[in-house]
């Protein structure tokens, strides 16, 4: 695209974030649709500003958010891939899209902010009673990549994903994405379901 010509690359700093465009700190205005921040292995929440840091609560265990994507505290953000961390990370960021996709589109209802944060609070709680403190704890899934798949797929009113009566493949073959194509290629609408309601 680049060699194209339909997209072109502009190196600066961002200065502020408006509802439709990026203002650079040399005073260019971007049209901006969305912004993708690539922080690199260290994670930087310096994009935002002070009250919105604040309001993300980071701790030195990692940001605690509901689904692993949703800070109750600040409205109309989200994080897909950047606060999860699964032994198949593809897989996992795959089904948030979905997740948020279907939230966005009015198919997956959220609960209130009160009732995520104590999902939240809960959440922490039980990681900190069993799991080492590190700065990645909030993110962390990775003995736990099913039950979180699962809860990602309730939410959105689907069926829990097992592989059948195959107790073998069930205990030892991994899940993939190619496991989950229905539901990525399915319409919400002809789900079962229908739209689903959350429970935090």
């Amino acid at each position: 695209m680049l060699k194209e010509g339909r997209v072109k690359a502009i190196k600066g700093s961002i200065e502020k974030l408006h509802p439709k465009h990026v203002e650079l700190q040399d005073g260019t205005m971007l049209p901006c649709d969305v912004l993708v921040f690539g922080t690199g292995f260290k994670k930087s929440y310096d994009i935002f500003d002070r009250l919105v840091q604040a309001r993300l609560r980071v701790e030195d265990d990692g940001m605690f958010l509901f689904r692993n994507m949703i800070p109750p505290g600040v409205p109309n953000l989200a994080f897909v891939g950047s606060e999860v961390s699964t032994f198949n990370n593809i897989l996992t960021h795959a089904l948030q899209a979905e997740w948020l996709a279907r939230v966005l589109d009015g198919h997956v209802q959220l609960p209130n902010p009160m009732q995520m944060r104590a999902d939240i609070e809960k959440e922490q709680a039980w990681k900190r009673s069993w799991m080492p403190a590190t700065s990645a704890r909030a993110a962390i899934w990775q003995l736990h990549m099913i039950p979180y798949h699962d809860r990602l797929v309730e939410d959105m009113g689907e069926q829990r994903l097992r592989k059948g009566m195959n107790k073998f493949a069930e205990a030892f073959a991994p899940y993939t994405a190619a496991d989950y194509r229905s539901l990525f290629t399915g319409e919400p609408e002809a789900s079962p379901h229908g739209k689903a309601q959350m429970r935090a």
